[in-house]
């Protein structure tokens, strides 16, 4: 009996002492294991998004330890067996991500559209990091990025999906995220944190996506305290001779417009539908935002100048309410690009909507009808490329 009484005490002080190392390490080694699952839509090659659908499973641990098993969001499992210290980026929200991370001396390779920060260029110049070609996979150099010979490359399921078995032949580890097929902030949140937990920078993704939420917040509680109403709102992403792109519902912009106060007239269509210009005097936007990251702010002046030139286009309220908006460079970047600045492109989207309660919207980039109106007049172009 008292060798029962002694061996059923041991066995209580043994699960205290592995109740108390576990609660350690749940406590103090993994300060915070939440779980996100993300339904992600693949794009097509139509110009509607409308795709295979796969659940991502993301879980956070404060503390990567390799070897490492990632559900990625193509639905593959990546196993990365030690953190990568030779990194390929393949789209300019990756690249961005990795440099919020602080994770930039792992980059040795990126796309061509990524400009930002600044010191990316400086590395570029340098010879530390290599241009490996365009964003879409068939302007990729394939065989640019396997003279790398990167750890990780970082691609996207949108641009670069076609392309997997093409990687494998190559040998190259490849992690997708959603990027420009995220359908939500929930998306953008749960990409930041697979590319800090693939990289050992959970800590960093964290606080990157704390300040999202704390933002989303801000500006949804600044909104209600007024009883602010929802702003219809068009944005246009492309533009070619009389063809026109809009961003539909399903869409990260179409998240953050809701998000900043507003209600995407495009919301019957999905991903980025084509559309005609009597689409868009249909809808009857109260406010028109038009991305041209890829332009100077005089090219960007002169896409205002045939906007409002547009047949029929004088009967949409924003056009005849002066409420037109040209974003041109990193203006026009934090709206297009799924990653940390996001949060940039709400106090922007914000403040055009809802000037009223944010302020009037200024920076870089930003052409609107309101200041060409106290402008000398100038012809619009025949035909905008874009």
């Amino acid at each position: 009996m008292v060798r029962g009484v002694s061996t059923l005490v041991a066995i209580l002080i043994l699960g205290v002492v592995l109740g108390a190392g576990l609660g350690y390490y749940l406590g103090a080694g993994r300060a915070k294991t939440p779980t996100l699952t993300v339904t992600q839509t693949i794009p097509s090659t139509t110009t509607r998004l409308v795709a295979r659908t796969t659940t991502v499973t993301v879980t956070e641990t404060m503390h990567t330890r390799y070897p490492l098993e990632l559900v990625d969001a193509s639905g593959d499992t990546v196993v990365i067996e030690s953190e990568p210290a030779r990194v390929v980026s393949l789209s300019p929200a990756i690249t961005e991500t990795i440099f919020a991370l602080h994770a930039e001396t792992k980059l040795v390779g990126v796309d061509n559209s990524s400009d930002y920060p600044q010191e990316l260029e400086l590395l570029v110049a340098e010879g530390k990091v290599r241009r490996v070609g365009g964003y879409w996979w068939s302007a990729l150099d394939l065989e640019a990025i396997a003279s790398l010979q990167p750890d990780l490359v970082i691609a996207e399921v949108g641009a670069h999906i076609k392309i997997q078995d093409q990687f494998r032949q190559l040998g190259l580890k490849v992690l997708y995220v959603r990027g420009g097929a995220a359908r939500s902030v929930e998306d953008v949140k749960a990409d930041i944190l697979l590319i800090g937990q693939a990289l050992n920078r959970l800590e960093e993704a964290q606080r990157i996506v704390d300040t999202i939420d704390e933002e989303v917040s801000e500006i949804r509680a600044r909104l209600e305290s007024v009883g602010a109403e929802p702003v219809p709102v068009y944005v246009e992403v492309g533009a070619y001779s009389g063809q026109l792109w809009g961003a539909g519902a399903g869409t990260f912009i179409d998240a953050l417009v809701t998000l900043a106060g507003g209600v995407n007239v495009l919301a019957e269509y999905s991903g980025y539908p084509q559309l005609g210009y009597e689409d868009v005097v249909a809808a009857q936007p109260s406010v028109i935002i038009a991305v041209a990251n890829f332009m100077d702010s005089g090219a960007a002046q002169a896409y205002l100048e045939e906007i409002l030139s547009r047949p029929g286009w004088s009967e949409i309220p924003a056009v005849r309410d002066g409420r037109v908006y040209v974003l041109a460079g990193q203006s026009a970047n934090v709206l297009v690009r799924p990653g940390p600045r996001i949060v940039e492109a709400l106090e922007l989207l914000a403040e055009i909507l809802h000037p009223e309660v944010f302020g009037t919207p200024s920076g870089p980039g930003i052409v609107s009808a309101a200041k060409l109106a106290a402008q000398p007049c100038s012809p619009p172009p025949a035909v905008l490329v874009i």
